[in-house]
């Protein structure tokens, strides 16, 4: 990749970006649209190349994105969260438990190839901390449940020198894209 070009354009509530990346051999346009009061977006997509992204396109015994999620856990726990657990290494990336406002939650954080052709991306996927009941027998986490930790990580991410770029899409816009 050569360059990336990522142009902010406003009208009313939506919110565009329009991205633009040259590549060798040719040029990929995307226009990514938001509506910043739109709740639903609870995932972040994440540009930074402050974080190891060893051993992301492999199966490893220990995935890539410990640092990212460390370094998130560690923003969390300097503004007001508590830590429930320390980050865990799953199949393809890091989970870990906070607790905001009595409410506990769980987020995973992962590496992920978004776009064609693929680029590299760090993806954090809140959800509410379940019990084993709610696991097995209940519903699936409705996007509005996860805005506390949501509004709450949208500052951190916000506020960190090391993250170039977020865009916040809702759970059916990244199976679109992952």
């Amino acid at each position: 990749m050569d360059y990336v070009i990522n142009m902010p354009i406003s009208a009313g509530l939506l919110s565009c970006h329009l991205i633009i990346t040259t590549y060798n051999y040719g040029i990929e346009k995307h226009l990514m649209v938001t509506n910043d009061t739109h709740s639903d977006a609870t995932i972040a997509i994440i540009s930074s190349n402050a974080f190891d992204f060893a051993g992301a396109d492999i199966r490893v015994s220990h995935p890539a994105g410990k640092d990212l999620a460390e370094f998130i856990l560690n923003r969390f726990n300097a503004n007001g969260a508590r830590q429930l657990s320390d980050p865990v290494a799953g199949e393809e990336g890091w989970t870990f438990d906070v607790e905001l406002d009595s409410n506990s939650y769980q987020l995973f954080v992962h590496w992920a190839p978004i776009g064609n052709p693929p680029v590299n991306r760090w993806v954090i996927q809140p959800d509410i901390r379940k019990t084993l009941l709610r696991t097995l027998f209940g519903r699936r986490t409705a996007e509005h449940e996860v805005q506390p930790i949501v509004l709450k990580l949208r500052h951190l991410l916000d506020s960190a020198d090391i993250i170039d770029e977020v865009n916040w899409v809702t759970q059916k816009e990244f199976a679109s894209i992952y």
